[in-house]
């Protein structure tokens, strides 16, 4: 038995030490996500495209992907090598009537994709988003931080043409690359047919 836990811990600090060293080695590198590479179909966004660290994890989801989270299409994720992410963008989508506002965004995203956030608090800051613009098209958007000690959400609500999305940066450890890294990806965000 000792040895088959013996076995285990050393795998697991195997594979925690081969992945530091694979993201240590694209440490400032930087790859091009596109959707229509990964999602096809009227249940998935016309087209994104977006810059993310070559060391972090890309994840495209149909549906919502394993954990069944209806609009959830895209996920990168900072290398993690214990157990969860502690920094990750989620990219949340959903194709919209023309009717619908920046307001219309942000009440979806509240009622319906908000995990992260405790409700409450989301319910308090509804009135509270803040007016930019997002993306490599400047795209006009809505914007709010949630910030306790060292953990951010930073949100990001916008429509482009007949579609929805939200840009989620959720952090444990905030700090300044984090924001620069932030940035740069939601700088990059672009939508096309």
């Amino acid at each position: 038995m000792i040895v088959v836990l013996f076995a285990l811990a050393a795998g697991f600090a195997g594979l925690t030490a081969q992945r530091y060293i694979h993201a240590a080695s694209l440490k400032g590198q930087w790859t091009l996500f596109d959707s229509q590479q990964y999602m096809y179909g009227n249940n998935n966004p016309d087209g994104f495209r977006m810059e993310y660290p070559s060391g972090w994890q890309a994840g495209a989801y149909d549906n919502g992907g394993p954990k069944n989270l209806g609009y959830l299409r895209a996920r990168f994720t900072e290398p993690y090598f214990i157990f969860t992410p502690t920094t990750y963008l989620s990219i949340w989508w959903k194709r919209i009537d023309k009717s619908w506002s920046l307001e219309d965004v942000r009440d979806w995203y509240i009622e319906e994709n908000g995990f992260n956030i405790n409700h409450d608090v989301l319910e308090q800051s509804r009135n509270y988003f803040l007016e930019t613009t997002v993306g490599a098209g400047g795209y006009p958007a809505l914007t709010q931080t949630f910030a306790g000690g060292r953990e951010r959400i930073i949100l990001y609500l916008l429509i482009v043409d007949d579609e929805a999305f939200v840009l989620e940066f959720n952090t444990k450890n905030y700090n300044g690359n984090l924001e620069k890294t932030f940035d740069r990806m939601s700088d990059s965000f672009e939508v096309y047919k």
